[in-house]
């Protein structure tokens, strides 16, 4: 006869009960506390591991770190010896193997960050070959008997690579016509003089920006691209602890391929000195009217030397202010969206309020929360501004402070994975992994302050011809060299070891 319906529920009910019993056995059990001990010594060794190879930590913090871990497994294991210690042994080794777990998580996502930016030696040039939107051609083969605009010395030896490529495509000699102007060019080629141009990808958004032909890149397409990668030359300093150092902090306007040659909309020169703990910001406007090191002489927009790779900016920036540039980090659009959204957005202070031309932000005075985007757009902005580019540059170091106070505050775990992520790809540096590991290595070590001071060369808006467009007036910035004159004071006075308080007055007054 079968069993009743009380009888199966207390059956049931017995087993339950049988089967929670055996679980609450084997977890007060010695054998589930070596489990995790055994678990816990893995995770402690890892964890160790990655400290050495990451080589972050100062010895003063290791040592100890080394030991206390130590002395909590030698506790949790022999604990389980002994039922007066073995239920809060388990705990304790629950606790840190949690606590390792994200330590190692995290030290892997900082070394990915660390590898995915530093050590960038290269930059990328591609020269693509544009025909107008009409035009019938799908390949370069269907253009074989076209005649390609280049310009005759701006880019050339890149130009030169890039036709030797197409003839090999094509299997013959293309037919060229040279151009001392890319906006000449430009006006050949919309002319139906030309069929086509073969120029760096870079420089369209350059054409774009004269008055007449702000519709350029959309009226030409690309048939196709050709890249060239070249290696920049190695400027490190012996020790970045203890020398003082200047990096170059580009903002370049482009989206996607951190490496690509592009225009540096934000161009701000670091000095540091590592042993005063002492950080000058010196920005300078983009239009500047300078001699770029590949103009021979003749005046260029500053933001154009970038157009020749962000060697050329550093060259640039070190014969303007007579300073060594060792150091480059570069970021993107794409970067600086993506890193201040990581963040959960920054807070900038503003002196005036207005509307940003990009993104379309509404800025009021005092402090202003901003997402990426509207970040982007603060950065941006001159239009609106009464100092024009001056202020813009000035607006640029309010946000880069904003972004270092966010990223040295404890927000910055809310969100690391996603910060290390949104670095990928879109920000990127030649200073080395050791070298960075050895600069937060020694802010470990000290736990200083870092005395941070701005200052922002000026100048006056007229329009004049640059190196790379001579026959078109553009709107270029003449530098105010007094104001040169004293930036170059305020970075001597920092290598030179000397704590400035004030830029106007250091300047005036050496700090004793």
């Amino acid at each position: 006869m079968g069993k009743t319906s009380k009888e199966s529920k207390k059956s049931k009910g017995s087993n339950n009960s049988a089967g929670s019993n055996k679980v609450t056995t084997f977890l007060k059990s010695k054998k589930f506390g070596f489990i995790l001990a055994g678990i816990q010594a893995f995770i402690t060794a890892l964890f160790i591991g990655l400290l050495v190879y990451l080589n972050v930590v100062p010895a003063k913090y290791f040592v100890p770190v080394i030991f206390i871990l130590i002395l909590f497994l030698g506790y949790d294991i022999l604990s389980q010896f002994s039922k007066k210690f073995r239920t809060s042994a388990k705990v304790i080794a629950v606790i840190i193997i949690l606590i390792l777990g994200m330590g190692s998580f995290l030290l892997v996502k900082s070394n990915q960050l660390l590898s995915g930016i530093s050590g960038s030696n290269k930059k990328v040039d591609t020269i693509g070959v544009y025909v107008r939107n009409d035009n019938p051609a799908k390949t370069l083969g269907d253009a074989a008997d076209y005649n390609f605009g280049i310009l005759q010395t701006l880019d050339r030896q890149n130009t030169d690579n890039a036709i030797s490529k197409i003839n090999t495509t094509v299997g013959k000699e293309i037919k060229t016509t040279e151009y001392t102007d890319m906006i000449e060019m430009a006006d050949a080629l919309l002319n139906g003089q030309i069929d086509g141009i073969i120029l760096n990808s870079a420089f369209i958004e350059t054409i774009a920006d004269d008055e007449n032909h702000a519709e350029f890149a959309v009226q030409v397409r690309k048939l196709d691209s050709i890249s060239f990668t070249t290696i920049i030359k190695d400027t490190s300093v012996d020790n970045i602890t203890t020398d003082p150092f200047t990096v170059y902090m580009s903002g370049i306007d482009v989206y996607g391929d951190i490496s690509t040659t592009s225009r540096s909309d934000v161009n701000i020169l670091a000095t540091i000195n590592p042993k005063t703990k002492q950080v000058l910001l010196v920005s300078t406007p983009r239009d500047y009217y300078v001699q770029t090191t590949v103009s021979g002489g003749s005046y260029d927009k500053l933001t154009h030397a970038g157009l020749s790779g962000i060697d050329c900016s550093m060259g640039t920036l070190s014969s303007l202010y007579n300073l060594d540039v060792q150091y480059f980090f570069r970021i993107n659009f794409t970067g600086f969206e993506n890193v201040i959204d990581a963040l959960g957005g920054v807070t900038v202070y503003s002196d005036v309020a207005f509307n940003t031309l990009h993104e379309g932000a509404h800025i009021h005075v005092g402090d202003n929360e901003l997402s990426g985007k509207e970040a982007l757009g603060f950065a941006r902005e001159r239009y609106a501004l009464a100092g024009g580019d001056n202020d813009r540059g000035k607006n640029q170091m309010k946000v880069i402070k904003a972004v270092i106070d966010k990223a040295c505050s404890p927000a910055i775990l809310n969100n690391f994975n996603g910060l290390v992520d949104s670095v990928a790809g879109s920000f990127d540096t030649n200073m080395s992994s050791d070298e960075i590991s050895s600069l937060v290595k020694m802010e470990l070590s000290d736990m200083a302050s870092w005395n941070v001071v701005q200052y922002a060369v000026a100048g006056t808006g007229k329009k004049a011809n640059t190196f790379s467009m001579p026959n078109a007036l553009s709107y270029v910035m003449e530098p105010d060299y007094s104001t040169v004159e004293t930036a170059k004071k305020l970075q001597q006075q920092v290598i030179n070891g000397e704590i400035i308080q004030d830029p106007n007055a250091a300047a005036e007054t050496p700090a004793q």
